[in-house]
């Protein structure tokens, strides 16, 4: 979708359906912080909505609280 190609991302999220079953596919939404990318999860939620799926918003959580940053940091 952020390439233009909704045909593409269609034919796509079809071909996981025929796979692993609709109920099984859930698309994620997410907000990297990249231009465009208020448009992008609308159209990815319209998608999801016109195919029949699930659909959740995520984000890039690494740790809950700022005092866990030195658990994380030495993880990563």
């Amino acid at each position: 979708l952020r390439a233009g190609d909704e045909a593409a991302a269609e034919g796509l999220l079809r071909r996981l359906m025929d796979i692993y079953g609709a109920e099984s596919v859930v698309l994620e939404l997410q907000r990297l912080g990249a231009p465009g990318d208020h448009r992008l999860t609308l159209q990815q939620a319209a998608l999801a909505r016109r195919l029949g799926l699930r659909y959740v918003a995520t984000g890039d959580v690494r740790y809950v609280h700022p005092t866990d940053y030195p658990v994380y940091d030495l993880l990563a």
